[in-house]
């Protein structure tokens, strides 16, 4: 159910939605050191994979958000898919075509295949063109669903809702444990991961709990480190990155969003007195979706073109460089999409 803003022109979805899109950006600027294992110092990849860890529930948030939000609301088939839809896959193609160009102009070599170039421009159309992307047509498929899904949630009661809940959370465990013990996902489809996270969002944003924000807190800290020493443990072990633990439906990284929406829920903005900035956090929360879409570039740039991470660093370097440079990034990123807002055109594609 969408609520009314907390503080006149924003609420805590807003603030859920920003802290999940920096997160995703702490992600990526993470995960790129991440991926130098083997190439760099164990305590540089232990710190770069705790970074990595604090960030993996960032898309389950987005999708628990846009669930909060979307399957309270009654409007007809229409009057949705016209405001959902649109805004969506016109921005989606837009990227899809700017990261083609990328890739044909600067990523793919000289005197490449034929072949090769066909793919990428089958991708456009069938896949994702860039690493950050297969997103996009998951929640376009859960916006297609969307209307059914809410006239099942207005035709049952809220302890059913629960009670579907429960099974989507035994089936992330069950999936875990499978993994762990025969190394093998019994599930593999980001659509039904997806849209257990929009039902649970809608599911938490009407309902009070009594955890005391303490325990919470506790849980947030047990979720985030099981994920960092699960993946630390086997990346060591067998020597290569284990990135199961990372996945943003495992039973961790499940618990980490649901404790952050709760946290974030709880905290009472009005008392906070953050008048001051009414007009800034719905402003940064409108420029999110551009943010996503545009952050990597921004951080290839930063990083290779002007070599953002020296070689040889130690670890206490990058305990300062990678939250820099996510920060860094998401401030670029806020500002190119800022200047695109100003233009009636350019304002459709983000």
């Amino acid at each position: 159910m969408e609520q009314k803003s907390v503080v006149n022109k924003f609420n805590y979805f807003s603030i859920l939605r920003i802290l999940a899109t920096f997160l995703v950006v702490l992600l990526h600027v993470s995960a790129y050191i991440v991926n130098k294992f083997g190439d760099i110092g164990t305590g540089s990849w232990n710190l770069s994979n705790v970074f990595d860890s604090i960030t993996r529930s960032s898309v389950a948030i987005l999708f628990m958000v846009s669930g909060a939000l979307l399957l309270g609301k009654k409007e007809s088939l229409s009057i949705f898919y016209k405001k959902r839809l649109i805004k969506i896959v016109i921005p989606f193609l837009f990227w899809q075509l700017f990261y083609l160009f990328n890739s044909v102009a600067f990523q793919i070599k000289p005197f490449t295949s034929l072949f090769k170039i066909k793919e990428t421009y089958y991708n456009l159309f069938f896949r994702y063109n860039w690493y950050h992307l297969w997103f996009i047509p998951v929640i376009i498929g859960i916006y297609l669903l969307t209307p059914f899904i809410r006239q099942w949630i207005s035709s049952i009661k809220k302890s059913q809702i629960f009670q579907v809940i429960i099974v989507w959370l035994i089936s992330i465990i069950l999936n875990d444990i499978c993994f762990y013990i025969f190394n093998k996902s019994i599930i593999n489809s980001s659509l039904i991961f997806g849209i257990g996270y929009f039902i649970l969002g809608y599911y938490l944003s009407i309902c009070k709990f009594k955890i005391k924000t303490k325990y919470l807190t506790l849980l947030l800290l047990l979720s985030v480190s099981f994920t960092a020493i699960t993946t630390a443990f086997f990346t060591m072990r067998n020597n290569l990155i284990f990135t199961h633990s990372y996945n943003y439906y495992s039973v961790s990284n499940c618990i980490t969003a649901i404790v952050l929406f709760l946290i974030i829920k709880r905290i009472n903005w009005e008392k906070m007195n953050l008048y001051k900035v009414e007009k800034i956090i719905p402003f940064i929360n409108s420029c999110c979706f551009g943010i996503y879409f545009i952050h990597p570039k921004i951080i290839e740039l930063l990083i290779l073109k002007l070599n953002f991470f020296q070689q040889g660093l130690r670890w206490y370097n990058f305990l300062f460089e990678i939250p820099v440079l996510a920060i860094i990034t998401f401030l670029i990123s806020l500002g190119i999409i800022a200047i695109l807002k100003t233009n009636k055109i350019t304002n459709k594609l983000i």
